[in-house]
């Protein structure tokens, strides 16, 4: 009788330890997240690159770089989502504002580093009208562990924009 009950906490014991290893919970610690958006006045040097060809009479000040860099620190699996910033950018009032850009994207074990600039038509809108485009704009990290997803964030990026 005793030798039965101790089969049977021995089962119990190991049924709750493979159910446990098979958890699709998040066994890592939080993500250390660093998100920031600005938009600046463009340099001397960065306007030399602007082709204006076509535009009348275009100034230094028509023009803003849009510069984006998100860090996600922490070993969890992911999958990081970045909004089109050519088409966000471009539907403000359907004109094409979108100039030239470029992004990057370094993953490591422990951090994920995804940078965006490009350079944008701003005569004729505001600094409301910009950040408006962007408010429910968002970057969004996907959580998976053995290609099932366990978790899903979203970082606002119109929340995090700064003018300077």
């Amino acid at each position: 009788m005793k030798k039965a009950l101790f089969i049977k906490i021995i089962l119990l014991i190991l049924i709750i330890a493979i159910m446990g290893a098979c958890s699709n919970k998040s066994t890592s610690k939080e993500e250390n997240v660093n998100l920031n958006v600005q938009i600046d006045k463009l340099t001397d040097d960065e306007f030399k690159e602007v082709q204006v060809n076509y535009l009348k009479d275009p100034k230094k000040d028509d023009f803003r770089k849009f510069s984006l860099t998100f860090q996600i620190d922490g070993s969890s699996k992911k999958r990081i989502n970045i909004p089109d910033f050519k088409k966000v950018i471009n539907t403000i009032d359907n004109q094409q504002r979108y100039w030239f850009g470029n992004s990057s994207e370094k993953e490591s074990d422990n951090s994920d580093i995804y940078k965006s600039e490009f350079i944008f038509y701003s005569k004729g809108i505001t600094e409301d009208t910009i950040i408006k485009a962007f408010e429910e704009k968002e970057v969004k990290v996907i959580f998976y562990k053995k290609d099932k997803i366990i978790d899903e964030k979203q970082y606002n990026i119109g929340d995090s924009l700064i003018f300077k």
